[in-house]
């Protein structure tokens, strides 16, 4: 008998670097699971032949072994079948259609099972031995897998159905706290730039053309954004196409651009290697101007460092302030860079810097997907809730230093599960959560116990203090 673990060859090809850990759990799950099989088709063999269990225990064992590795081939197909069925369109249709879809693979086993120990249990050597027809060692095969399967079958469907942390799935959030929370976001089929309310309702593209991360201004009147071509791009509404700031490969997080409170100009960082084998960058600021359509680099300012650094003009844009680590951020006053000095993070007031909302440090790293930042945790009254990538991959709220919720797939015989939840964001109202996951992003109210799915998407961004540039 072989039981499937769905989607877990995706999951093993991607945790490769896990493949001793992989191979201990399904020693641990399997070998007991293939000796309870193996019992209950010996009795089988029992009460219908007559047979001694010693005398069929071995070939029994052989035979359940076998079929366990055929599996494989059923394996192989079995992404097809899940995807085919469409409940991995989101998690509650994976939650809720799990156990008719499960209960076919166990059909599909099953049929694959009695057809590869047919082939080995009644060969003429062992019928001869225990002196039965070989017709009847298949029927006792076929009646054997049904018993075992229908004892092993529901407690597998059982143990890897998909569980979410024993959360209620809703395929709405109509019954959100926070219906009038504004999201902006980025489809997940078209990659334009969107906004809707947590509620659900007031869907509208803003961008029409395709990107991979994006800043806002605070009046929703004007985008920056990288392409997915990685072109960095800005476009304002009413425009009749984007304009490109910035044709590069180069890879930039969104928080290296700001827009300037008139919405005439763009700054950015580029980087350069300057020659130790890539271990720093230097970077030097541009400003595009949107009327001629040229860039022009700010003279005689460099920021070294590892990554982006943090660019942002002030509120009446007279400013441009550059930030490249933890310790200074420095100030450009009307192109005067020479000889300018650092001031500390702290004494750069939020109110200060122009109103735009951004996915920024710190919190941030890059991400699996198009390099993109994902946020790690948030805090708010004391309670934290953090993601948690990789093998095992979930989600954790603590109040206090105490676990109130753990959110994972615990989905399979393995728990290995599918990619895991990112970027969790507290709203204002309520308990209440936003996250994304599958490519989606899910409201979770962690007192009710309740996740629905608001919109299909990613790399969102609400205009709230958390994703205004800040220095820090």
């Amino acid at each position: 008998m072989f039981v499937p673990d769905l989607r877990t060859g995706c999951r093993v090809l991607a945790d490769a670097i896990n493949l001793p850990l992989v191979a201990l759990y399904g020693l641990a799950v399997f070998g007991p699971l293939t000796l309870l099989v193996t019992m209950i088709e010996c009795l089988v063999f029992k009460l219908l032949l007559r047979l001694r269990c010693r005398a069929v225990f071995k070939r029994v064992l052989v035979a359940n072994v076998v079929s366990t590795l055929a599996g494989g081939v059923v394996l192989s197909f079995q992404d097809r079948l899940i995807h085919s069925s469409g409940i991995i369109a989101s998690i509650p249709a994976f939650v809720h259609g799990y156990w008719s879809v499960g209960l076919v693979l166990v059909s599909i086993y099953y049929a694959k099972s009695a057809i590869v120990e047919s082939l080995i249990v009644p060969t003429r050597r062992f019928a001869a031995r225990v002196e039965r027809s070989r017709l009847s060692l298949v029927k006792g095969v076929v009646i054997g897998n049904v018993a075992s399967y229908l004892v092993v079958g529901p407690l597998f469907v059982l143990a890897t159905r998909p569980t979410f942390g024993h959360l209620e799935v809703t395929s709405d959030t109509g019954w959100t706290a926070n219906p009038d929370q504004v999201v902006y976001f980025i489809g997940a089929e078209d990659h334009f730039i969107k906004r809707v309310n947590v509620s659900g309702s007031g869907l509208t593209t803003l961008v029409p053309y395709p990107a991979a991360a994006f800043l806002v201004s605070a009046d929703e009147t004007a985008f920056a954004y990288r392409g997915t071509d990685g072109n960095l791009y800005a476009y304002r509404v009413g425009d009749a196409a984007p304009v490109l700031i910035w044709a590069t490969q180069q890879r930039f997080l969104m928080h290296a651009v700001s827009l300037s409170p008139d919405k005439l100009s763009v700054v950015y960082a580029e980087g350069h290697d300057p020659g130790n084998e890539g271990y720093r960058t230097e970077y030097r600021l541009s400003i595009f101007e949107m009327a001629s359509r040229q860039a022009s680099p700010v003279p005689g300012f460099v920021l070294t460092g590892f990554g982006s650094p943090i660019i942002s003009w002030s509120h009446d844009g007279s400013l441009m302030y550059a930030q490249q680590d933890s310790r200074s951020v420095y100030v450009i006053s009307n192109m005067a860079t020479h000889g300018v000095q650092p001031i500390s993070p702290t004494a750069v007031r939020a109110d200060e810097l122009v109103g735009n909302y951004v996915r920024s440090s710190p919190g941030t790293y890059w991400g699996y997907d198009d390099w993109g930042c994902l946020l790690d945790d948030d805090s708010k009254a004391g309670t934290t809730v953090r993601c948690w990538l990789g093998l095992g991959a979930h989600l954790t709220v603590e109040r206090d230093e105490q676990p109130l919720l753990r959110v994972s797939n615990d989905y399979g015989l393995l728990k290995l599960g599918l990619p895991g939840p990112s970027s969790p964001t507290f709203l204002a109202k309520g308990s209440e959560i936003l996250v994304e996951w599958w490519g989606q992003i899910y409201l979770l109210d962690f007192e009710r116990r309740r996740m629905g799915l608001l919109v299909s998407g990613r790399h969102y961004i609400l205009p709230t203090p958390r994703f205004q540039v800040r220095f820090e």
